[in-house]
């Protein structure tokens, strides 16, 4: 028997079922209106942060967001901001100042729908915080944290962005830490044609991960590494709203179906050996 497709087998139903893998996956998706940006009731969150200055925190698919000013520390989804127990943070590593911005910019964003097929994404995309850099060219870099996750759960944490300035790049190395698990990607948030998405669109990055055993994830957004070009003049990273919803656990009925699949892998290999 080949006993290395053998493990592939049961090691991609592990995977498929949830299991102990801990590599996130960062991916990248468009969205144009309320119905496709992929907020729905029917997804259990630990989280939903609308952040900036303006207005109130929308309600997207049945989903309430919670709306939060203080920028350094929020609060549990309905939680409000007078609660004692915050849910995370988002922080300065660098020399800034942590502000909650009312909104501005470049609005709305090419590809994102108007009227009321779009409300609750505008609300949610208008204003942002960000970290204020004294003089041009904007540097900095800042750690959001999430906070009372379960251990060995897998979550999708979803972070919204738009364009601000179609004119710069905005360019923001992303680094996702979870426990020893440690994942990057580059983001062009003002260019999202170099995401590999279709023009000035809005859009999110959604990383997929299995929290460990601290129940907490962080992502750090910094623009200040050598790889981004000295005359390159783009600001630090806009935080605009995120999500952190629970990826569900595959149902009996579908893990039997998974490891006979495996099964099936593991006969036909050793069908061909003989």
């Amino acid at each position: 028997m080949n006993r290395c497709i053998l493990f592939s087998a049961f090691a991609a139903v592990s995977i498929l079922a949830g299991g102990q893998a801990r590599a996130g996956v960062i991916s990248y998706v468009a969205f144009s209106n309320d119905a496709n940006s992929g907020i729905s009731s029917a997804n259990t969150y630990t989280h939903a942060l609308d952040a900036g200055s303006t207005g109130s925190a929308p309600t997207i698919n049945g989903v309430k967001f919670t709306k939060d000013n203080s920028v350094t520390a929020f609060n549990a989804p309905g939680a409000g901001d007078a609660a004692t127990s915050n849910a995370g943070s988002y922080v300065a590593n660098t020399t800034g100042t942590m502000t909650s911005h009312a909104g501005s910019g470049s609005y709305p964003p090419v590809g994102l729908e108007g009227g009321a097929a779009s409300a609750g994404v505008y609300t949610l995309l208008y204003d942002m915080w960000y970290l204020a850099s004294s003089s041009s060219p904007y540097r900095g870099a800042a750690t959001l944290t999430l906070t009372g996750l379960t251990p060995g759960a897998t979550y999708d944490l979803r972070v919204y962005c738009r364009v601000w300035d179609p004119s710069l790049t905005r360019k923001n190395l992303l680094t996702f830490t979870n426990g020893s698990e440690v994942d990057t990607t580059t983001i062009y948030e003002d260019d999202p044609s170099q995401d590999g998405l279709g023009g000035d669109v809005a859009f999110y990055v959604n990383y997929r991960y299995t929290a460990s055993a601290s129940g907490q994830v962080t992502m750090r957004a910094d623009n200040t590494l050598a790889a981004i070009p000295a005359g390159d003049t783009n600001g630090t990273f806009h935080l605009y709203a995120l999500t952190n919803q629970v990826v569900p656990v595959p149902e009996p009925a579908m893990m039997s179906l998974l490891i006979l699949g495996g099964l099936g892998l593991a006969g036909a290999a050793r069908r061909r050996r003989r």
